[in-house]
């Protein structure tokens, strides 16, 4: 893509509003088929016309109108988009893309019990140890209903059924499955803790299954999920509880559709952390809290990247 010429930029602006307000004009003296066919040609170039004027804009204006366009039908207004960060090429959004990481933005808003948006269709739910209880109860900051603005990549990758209390299946095609199977090997993740926790034993080497959130934010761990991604380690996170639930009602409902759990990063003053709940029965809105140091087997976790700005 060439750089962004402002001056040709503008002449060109210029060009499609004169050739828009001709087309305008044609069309209200138009009374013959042989005035179609030249309003048609007309139509015709302006699609060329427009086709390079694209080709003027800066790069990322066609994701951040995507952004843009999504974020206004979630909340009924429009949402202003910051320009993409600038370690963000076309080269890495297609390496990321092909590590299974989508790109998006959130802007900063708070997701309060009260608020009313078109696309939240399925808040967490108001029952004992949910978001919303743990808050009136203390142990969670109000704050963690805050959507922080910034851009993130966040894996895509399909989340398991839970076939029992000690069995889950595995994440498909899963990227990190040989970084997690060292990472037990080299005692940063407790495999003997996970076998305990497990009790049939079914508990695969390279499963995200039955890892604390403790053990995932361990330095370690994120320096390894790290290179494998191809970002710095401090940008290694995980969603938080009411980005996860914005984003499944957002992109992602199919997240409803298994019955196991994933991490959240939230931590309360207690220690307890999220963990998002989603199933057939449970869906999208459950958000239940336990421990950061608990492990279950039918608990995984999915990587967040959170770019600089």
């Amino acid at each position: 893509m060439r750089n962004l010429n402002c001056p040709q930029l503008k002449k060109q602006l210029d060009e499609l509003k004169f050739r828009i307000d001709d087309i305008n004009e044609s069309i209200q003296t138009a009374s013959t088929c042989d005035h179609a066919d030249k309003i048609n040609g007309k139509m015709m170039f302006l699609e060329f016309l427009i086709t390079d004027l694209r080709e003027l804009l800066p790069f990322g204006f066609e994701i951040r109108k995507g952004e843009a366009m999504a974020l206004e039908k979630f909340f009924g207004e429009k949402i202003e988009v910051s320009f993409l960060p600038k370690e963000i090429t076309q080269d890495k959004l297609e390496q990321w893309k092909q590590l299974g990481l989508d790109l998006h933005y959130l802007p900063e808003i708070n997701m309060n019990k009260s608020a009313k948006y078109p696309g939240w269709r399925k808040k967490p739910h108001s029952g004992a140890f949910g978001m919303w209880d743990m808050i009136n109860k203390g142990t969670f900051p109000k704050d963690i209903t805050q959507l922080k603005s910034g851009w993130f990549l966040i894996e895509n990758i399909k989340k398991p059924w839970r076939i029992s209390m000690g069995e889950t299946q595995e994440y498909e095609d899963d990227l990190l499955a040989a970084i997690i199977s060292g990472l037990k090997s080299k005692g940063v993740v407790d495999e003997a803790a996970i076998a305990e926790s497990s009790k049939t034993g079914k508990i695969k080497k390279e499963s995200r299954c039955s890892i604390t959130l403790d053990e995932l934010e361990d330095e370690r761990t994120k320096k390894e999920f790290a290179s494998i991604f191809a970002v710095s380690p401090e940008c290694i996170d995980y969603p938080r509880a009411i980005e996860f639930n914005v984003l499944a009602n957002m992109y992602y409902p199919q997240l409803g559709q298994a019955n196991s759990s994933e991490h959240c990063s939230d931590r309360g003053q207690d220690g307890k952390t999220f963990k998002f709940v989603f199933g057939a029965t449970r869906d999208i809105d459950q958000v239940d809290s336990f421990s950061a140091s608990d492990r279950s087997t039918g608990v995984g976790f999915r990587v967040m990247i959170r770019l600089n700005q």
